[in-house]
């Protein structure tokens, strides 16, 4: 009995490894895609990631305006692209 409770009361943080109580670990926001719990150090490393994935172009840094532009699946790229680079893109890959 005493087992069962200590696994309930203890997780492993799915970044680090590292093993918490349940109450000091977060919760991932669901735009990540992530199943499992998170310390507060890769909550807040995780957060920063994907806000700069928001806010700037993934291929030149260029800070994204009101209008931003995804790319295509075939063009294997990660986060958001500016004008600029997205025309580059299909006019590279198509």
């Amino acid at each position: 009995m005493q087992k069962y409770y200590d696994l309930s009361v203890k997780q492993k943080c799915v970044m680090c490894s590292i093993e918490k109580n349940v109450p000091d670990l977060w919760e991932p926001k669901y735009q990540w895609e992530m199943k499992g719990l998170l310390c507060k150090i890769c909550f807040d490393i995780k957060n920063a990631e994907y806000n700069k994935s928001k806010t700037f172009c993934s291929t030149c840094g260029k800070k994204l305006s009101v209008i931003r532009y995804n790319p295509k699946r075939q063009w294997v790229l990660q986060g958001q692209l500016c004008r600029e680079c997205w025309d580059s893109q299909k006019a590279k890959l198509g």
